[in-house]
């Protein structure tokens, strides 16, 4: 004889009540609150879409250098700022386009203005390589801002490689031609002891990328301990007295 069934449907109501819970995600009782952030928000200002832009461009900047390009959430940056994320996304489409943008203020802008101020130079060379070391120097005023900006384009290149590779590209082809059209010049002129002006201009510059990439990976006290702004002083003057150029 067979037994009944004493199961009522009440239990089997509950039981596929929490079964739809655990398929869904959800929970019984009160939801469990999202973490808050324990980053300080900073309110944007009220106006044009545009004016916007340097302050959520300095956010990008401080999380960028902090969590590194694949650390960083865009979640994180808005909550630095205080608002949405969709609000990032209505003036830059993705992380990478944001980070196209930090490096282009940061890194880019006063590189290409460096650039620019090369090939309008008319005048005597040694003033204009002591203008270069006074404005490249990276120390005491990259130690602000383009220093924490070489360090992340260097820690990140090996991921974003593209990025490394575009950065350089642009930035120091740029000066590194508009350095050759002047020493072509200058040559020409009887001003500076004829060579090839890429390698004079590779030169030149030497010392500062070694000073630079040196500050990046050590720090600043490498700088100190290796008396950085007396090696630029004699690479400057090491280069003017190789190439024959006068005061």
């Amino acid at each position: 004889m067979l037994k009944h069934d004493t199961h009522d449907s009440t239990s089997d109501d509950m039981a596929t009540k929490a079964a739809s819970r655990r398929i869904t995600g959800q929970r019984s009782g009160k939801a469990r609150e999202k973490p808050k952030s324990k980053i300080k928000p900073v309110r944007l200002r009220r106006g044009q879409a545009e004016n916007r832009i340097p302050e959520i461009l300095s956010a990008a900047a401080a999380e960028f250098i902090e969590q590194g390009f694949l650390g960083a959430r865009m979640d994180d940056i808005a909550a630095r700022l205080g608002v949405s994320k969709p609000i990032l996304y209505r003036h830059y489409k993705s992380k990478h386009a944001l980070l196209e943008a930090v490096l282009n203020r940061e890194l880019h802008s006063p590189i290409q203005a460096a650039a620019e101020q090369i090939r309008q130079y008319r005048g005597p060379l040694k003033p204009l390589i002591k203008l270069l070391f006074a404005r490249v120097n990276p120390y005491p005023a990259a130690t602000l801002n383009s220093l924490p900006m070489f360090r992340l384009v260097l820690s990140e290149s090996h991921r974003v490689p593209a990025f490394a590779e575009k950065f350089f590209r642009r930035n120091f082809r740029a000066v590194n031609e508009a350095t050759q059209a002047v020493f072509k010049r200058a040559m020409a002129e009887g001003h500076m002891r004829k060579a090839d002006p890429e390698f004079a201009s590779r030169e030149l510059f030497g010392p500062y990328m070694h000073v630079t990439i040196v500050m990046t990976l050590l720090g600043h006290a490498a700088f100190d301990e290796w008396r950085g702004n007396e090696y630029l002083t004699y690479g400057l003057e090491s280069f003017c007295r190789n190439y024959e150029i006068a005061d």
